[in-house]
């Protein structure tokens, strides 16, 4: 259960880095 969350939160937190770094890509392309 533990081991399911953690897993479940770092594919959340990477999911929001990518994310973000394609709104920054876009931003900066415009």
């Amino acid at each position: 259960m533990i081991s399911w969350t953690t897993k479940r939160l770092k594919v959340e937190v990477n999911l929001a880095a990518i994310i973000r770094s394609i709104a920054l890509l876009v931003f900066f392309l415009q």
